[in-house]
């Protein structure tokens, strides 16, 4: 399964990945789950979530609203990792999570 966070700021879009590999787990993972959280505070509701045959895809729109700010604010909601995690030069990281 893959379980996809997607930011379209005012200035860059970010995209982060995980794939989980092996196993029959459905569960989001933790990460993924934190992720989500934190981008609800960026809109003070929960952001918008697609489920896709492969996977669930959470994507936060703010056109009016700068990368760093969106970052400013969902550091507060995420563990060091995961900020690094966002604020990472790429536009699309992806995490490999292995199931046992």
């Amino acid at each position: 399964m893959k379980y996809e966070i997607r930011i379209y700021a005012k200035d860059q879009t970010k995209v982060i990945r995980f794939v989980q590999e092996g196993g029959t787990h459905q569960t989001p993972p933790p990460a993924w789950d934190e992720f989500v959280y934190a981008l609800g505070a960026v809109i003070d509701d929960r952001p918008e979530q697609v489920l896709q045959p492969d996977g669930l895809i959470a994507t936060l729109k703010v056109p009016q609203v700068s990368f760093d700010e969106v970052v400013d604010v969902m550091c507060e909601d995420l563990s060091q990792e995961m900020t690094q995690l966002l604020t990472a030069p790429q536009e699309v990281s992806e995490v490999v999570l292995a199931l046992v």
